[in-house]
């Protein structure tokens, strides 16, 4: 599955090249045969028609109320295709981007991925300014272009901004600055963390310091550890291990820290045996055949009056423990790099309408440690096939691929 949603978004001038290997090889899950033909089709439409359909699209799209309603597939190709056109100009984009609820906020979202697809840096202070506003799905698009762009003048705005910033910028900035591959990232972050009290924050910042892999950062990650940190939103030392380990930092802690990561994944695979044990058993203890709710008579249906839904339990906010016993923030869980793997969590539908809608990362996510680990070594096998089409281009064969790796 993994490696047919690789395929799937590889170059369309591979695609074009060897379709009708890719096409009818039989290892190819069908339902991504239409989100490739898709791509084919609309690499040969002008930038007009194009630029027509995405806003067209954007207005079919209004009433969806989250991303999982929206066809991503469709309207990444479109913007695909659009980043090799000039219509709409860089002027434009920035335009439109400037101007809030621009024809509802699908087109808003599709602007933000053309501005990365074109690598639009004019659009850098646009993007930044909407860390300001508490919503994440746009947020983690504006995320994925900034790292794209991996301009330090996104790094410049964002340590600017920080000290005077809302919780809400400092709470999803902290933890995305990693993502920004450039030395400036580690500049800010270490400035950053001179001055920043709040303890959840610093955590967050520390994990940037990880993502970026700093060997200036492991002593500092380490004296954060010895202090104390938000353990609901990461578990730091598990993070800061490998970390250490590629860089070839040996750590006094280390033999300990991964003593107690064994014995936590001990206890999780223990309680997640626990929980199909459970499971199993209150599945054998279903009644073989429900009774029929259906009403007898129209005039049943129409006597009957529904109770309102009452709420019986506490919602669940973005800063709450999980429901699901994992111990970490719910935010905590949603930034784990999912989005990186949409192709791989959902085989796409097989219908030339619906080309592979898949539902967006916010609205799932792992239920334990562990399965996320799993869920971010996919994420990086996935990527790591997605940079070989790009960097070989051509001289890579889809067909090669195909054959050896579908398996």
């Amino acid at each position: 599955m993994h490696l047919s949603g690789i395929v799937s978004r590889a170059p369309v001038e591979l695609l074009l090249a060897d379709e009708t290997t890719v096409l009818e090889n039989e290892r190819l899950l069908a339902g991504y045969r239409p989100r490739i033909q898709h791509r084919r089709s609309v690499a040969s439409w002008s930038g007009d028609r194009l630029w027509e359909e995405l806003q067209a699209f954007s207005r079919r799209s209004k009433a969806a109320q989250c991303a999982g309603e929206i066809d991503h597939a469709y309207a990444e190709a479109l913007v695909e295709a659009l980043a090799r056109c000039d219509i709409p100009d860089a002027g434009t984009v920035c335009r439109l981007l400037a101007v809030k609820d621009i024809a509802g906020p699908w087109l808003e979202m599709f602007l933000i991925n053309l501005a990365g697809e074109r690598r639009l840096t004019e659009a850098i202070p646009l993007l930044v300014d909407r860390f300001h506003v508490d919503t994440d799905y746009m947020l983690d698009q504006c995320v994925e272009v900034l790292a794209k762009l991996g301009d330090p003048e996104a790094v410049r705005l964002i340590r600017e901004a920080f000290p005077r910033a809302s919780w809400n910028f400092k709470n999803y900035t902290s933890s995305r600055l990693g993502d920004i591959k450039h030395p400036d990232s580690e500049e800010a972050i270490v400035t950053l963390l001179e001055t920043e009290r709040n303890v959840e924050i610093r955590t967050d910042l520390c994990l940037s310091l990880c993502n970026l892999f700093s060997e200036r950062g492991i002593e500092i990650v380490r004296a954060q550890i010895q202090a104390g940190y938000d353990g609901q939103m990461v578990t730091l030392d598990e993070v800061l291990l490998p970390v250490a380990q590629v860089l070839g930092v040996e750590l006094p802690e280390a033999e300990r820290w991964r003593q107690e990561r064994d014995e936590r994944d001990r206890f999780q695979a223990t309680r997640r045996a626990e929980l199909e044990s459970t499971g199993q058993q209150w599945a054998a203890e279903l009644p073989t055949s429900t009774p029929s709710l259906r009403p007898e008579s129209a005039s049943d249906f129409e006597t009957e009056r529904l109770a309102p839904f009452r709420r019986h339990d506490p919602k669940v906010g973005r800063n709450d423990p999980c429901p699901c016993g994992s111990g970490k923030k719910v935010q905590a869980l949603l930034r784990l790099g999912v989005t990186q793997i949409e192709e791989s969590l959902s085989e796409p539908k097989n219908s030339t309408t619906d080309l592979g809608h898949v539902p967006h990362p916010t609205q799932r996510h792992a239920d334990a440690p562990g399965q996320r680990l799993v869920l971010r070594l996919e994420a990086r096998l996935a990527n790591c096939g997605s940079d070989i089409l790009h960097r070989h281009g051509a001289a890579l064969s889809l067909k090669d691929l195909l054959d050896v790796s579908l398996e």
